[in-house]
């Protein structure tokens, strides 16, 4: 696959109308006598609701998570291979639910004896109603397992999927190789950095299990490891410093809008706004102040920042 080639169209579908196309729809089975028909409906809504982990989760706290390149791939394909295991065992329950079905059906068909009858149907109900709450979890699988493909599939046509020696090569082309250790060293040197780094920012040093987990590392590792973590820590503090200073400011500028305060924690993007007009008090005696976008001034602004990370940008990963 090359840098320049693009994901194939079916991955840009929606699919939560893709799959709700296709969807499983089930009733309410339970006495619902007593509740209006508006109450009804939201237990049957809350019944067809998709209830997967949602695209944004399973981007952010499990992919970006791993913290590099390497790492981030391989926990979409352990994902990946998670999901596939679950739906296998649940393709096989239903299948034996339905025969549980159909024997408890001719076992009530054959019964001679009302008691046994009635017992018989119960246990065929009760088949039945594991199908189709099988039924509803599996078809939230389907869809879960898809949104991990789409976001392998991303991040094998973006130009982190590629090695950083230069070769052309990607990181699939290295798995089960001898190579996958030298980037679960850099893994671990960049995760037990960050946790420790956190340590330092909150605490003012490295906690005992961080310190631990890094002192098992070979020496030349830990001495890395260290580096980064006073790097990560400095940065951190640098930018909450600077948010803190900002925030200070613009709270002595009176009223402002929301846009005007989230403004504030986008990386990368500290802006101190001035004020630059000020009009006549109004007549409960407040000034009112507003801010012009175009005197605000932009920290760190020629710093490329990497998804979704600040400081990505302190070492290369």
């Amino acid at each position: 696959m090359s840098k320049d080639e693009t994901l194939p169209q079916e991955n840009n579908l929606d699919r939560l109308t893709q799959y709700n196309s296709q969807r499983y729809n089930s009733e309410v089975q339970t006495d619902v006598s007593m509740l209006p028909e508006k109450d009804q409906a939201v237990i049957k809504t809350a019944l067809n609701k998709e209830w997967t982990n949602p695209r944004y989760k399973l981007r952010w706290f499990v992919g970006q998570a791993q913290i590099t390149p390497f790492a981030k791939m391989r926990q979409y394909l352990m994902e990946i291979k998670s999901k596939e295991e679950s739906i296998e065992n649940m393709e096989y329950e239903i299948a034996k639910l339905e025969v549980e079905y159909d024997r408890f059906k001719r076992l009530s068909d054959q019964a001679n004896d009302d008691l046994d009858r009635r017992l018989y149907d119960v246990e065929k109900w009760n088949a039945e109603r594991n199908v189709y709450m099988s039924k509803r979890r599996l078809q939230d699988w389907y869809l879960e397992r898809q949104t991990l493909i789409d976001l392998y599939n991303e991040f094998m046509a973006s130009d982190e999927a590629y090695l950083p020696d230069g070769s052309g090569r990607t990181y699939m082309d290295i798995l089960n190789t001898k190579e996958e250790d030298v980037y679960e060293a850099e893994y671990w040197t960049n995760r037990l950095a960050k946790q420790a780094a956190t340590d330092m920012l909150f605490y003012g040093r490295i906690n005992g299990g961080n310190m631990d987990a890094i002192l098992m590392m070979p020496p030349e590792q830990q001495a890395e490891t260290l580096a980064l973590t006073v790097n990560y820590s400095t940065k951190l503090k640098s930018y909450q410093t600077q948010l803190e200073h900002t925030a200070n400011e613009q709270l002595k500028l009176g009223d402002k809008t929301w846009d005007d305060l989230k403004s504030l924690a986008q990386p990368g993007g500290i802006e101190n706004k001035k004020l630059v007009e000020e009009k006549p008090p109004v007549p409960n005696g407040k000034t009112v102040h507003n801010f012009d976008d175009n005197t605000s001034k932009q920290i760190n602004n020629n710093e490329q920042q990497k998804d979704g990370d600040l400081l990505d940008n302190v070492y290369p990963v």
